[in-house]
């Protein structure tokens, strides 16, 4: 009986010493910014919906397009649009700054040359960024979801 006793008692140790072991293995949490700024960009989707009927565009994207990716920098907010090893003609890429409100669900990007662009951020993790932009074009009202992974 003292051996039940004392394995049991040993049984319960050790689940309340497993239980209570400090889980820091996952690392601090990172801010929205910090999980922008720890990695390139590149597109890997992108739909578009026009007065709330969607559509797949990733496929209308040129091979040129599709290896594009943002680089963002924390030190001066500043955002760069590159193209890859696939050039486009006319080139795309752009340069800028980039800001996010104070609860992190919206991408401002305001480029050197023209106005700036508000993106609705859906998710934001260490590998993936989707967000939607908003616009009018020819009298529809349009909705552009492009999503991206970490490379």
């Amino acid at each position: 009986m003292k051996h039940i006793s004392f394995l049991l008692l040993l049984l319960i140790a050790s689940s309340i010493v497993i239980s209570c072991k400090d889980d820091d293995s996952a690392g601090p949490v990172k801010t929205k910014a910090e999980m922008l700024v720890a990695h390139d960009w590149i597109i890997s989707g992108a739909t578009f919906s026009i007065n709330g009927e969607g559509t797949d565009a990733y496929d209308t994207y040129g091979d040129c397009e599709k290896d594009n990716f943002f680089h963002f920098t924390a030190s001066n907010h500043t955002y760069s649009f590159y193209e890859n090893s696939k050039v486009c003609t006319p080139a795309t890429g752009t340069a800028g700054t980039w800001a996010l409100n104070a609860d992190g669900t919206q991408l401002t990007l305001t480029p050197l040359n023209g106005p700036a662009q508000v993106r609705n951020i859906i998710e934001l993790t260490a590998t993936s960024l989707k967000a939607t932009t908003n616009a009018r074009a020819f009298g529809n009202f349009v909705t552009i979801t492009e999503s991206y992974k970490a490379r």
